[in-house]
């Protein structure tokens, strides 16, 4: 391959993984299509177990980080939009420079991933969450951290799993959403135990975790009441149940 034919491919592999990082993005508010945001994450982890180089895994990472922050913080840009003391394309610049160096988090986790997870697919999907964990972490801690767009924040629209939040919190979420992207990845590897195992662990969170918010559950009780609903049925019940406990609170008090 000459010298040219080298450089166009690699400016392709370049531009491939900075759209795929792009595309991940539009699992955020407000597209929320968190389905196309796991196949992103699994072609980015099937991309880093075919790579024989760590320095190409990198590489990968880092491409896929800037589209990945490009193009999620392009609200930055926005904001710039409704002030007048600086020009509004600054607020591309910032975003950009702020990509560049955010890009170095999603780098770091495929590096780890890469050098201690190649040759196992399994291996590869669960250090890559791992490090995906303490990288987010590490972007939220370091230079008074920039935490915005957790991976976590993805499952929102799928309420049963993002219920587990009370038990793993954010981060947890985060390799959570690691760990599914990749179950094609084992798959494909025919690692059906693992797979399994994961599909079955997701599924018992799921189960879980409540099928609604509080928030929707307070409306749909504002909605009822304003339905009559509780007033006609349960209200001989309800009075009983005050009633008796008043008395009891007086009983209590004497």
């Amino acid at each position: 391959m000459s010298r040219g034919a080298r450089a166009a491919y690699w400016t392709a592999g370049k531009l491939r993984w900075t759209a795929l990082g792009a595309i991940s993005a539009l699992g955020f508010a407000p597209w929320n299509l968190w389905p196309v945001a796991l196949a992103a994450f699994a072609l980015l982890m099937l991309g880093l177990a075919r790579v024989e180089r760590l320095r190409t895994a990198l590489a990968i990472g880092w491409w896929f980080g800037l589209g990945h922050f490009g193009f999620g913080l392009n609200w930055i840009a926005t904001a710039f939009t409704y002030q007048a003391a600086m020009p509004a394309w600054l607020g591309w610049v910032a975003v950009l420079l702020l990509s560049l160096f955010l890009a170095l988090y999603p780098a770091v986790a495929a590096g780890l991933a890469w050098r201690w997870g190649r040759g196992d697919k399994v291996r590869l999907v669960l250090l890559f969450a791992a490090a995906w964990i303490v990288t987010e972490w590490l972007r939220a801690t370091l230079f008074t951290g920039f935490a915005w767009n957790p991976l976590g924040v993805l499952w929102v629209p799928v309420l049963p799993v993002a219920g587990a939040a009370r038990w793993i919190g954010t981060y947890g979420l985060s390799g959570l959403f690691i760990v599914a992207a990749g179950l094609p990845l084992m798959l494909v590897a025919r690692r059906w135990a693992a797979a399994g195992a994961i599909a079955a662990g997701l599924i018992a969170a799921m189960r879980r975790s409540p099928s609604r918010s509080p928030a929707a559950s307070a409306r749909s009780r504002s909605s009822a009441a304003a339905r009559g609903e509780w007033s006609s049925a349960t209200a001989p019940a309800r009075k009983a149940a005050i009633t008796g406990g008043s008395s009891a609170a007086t009983g209590s008090a004497r």
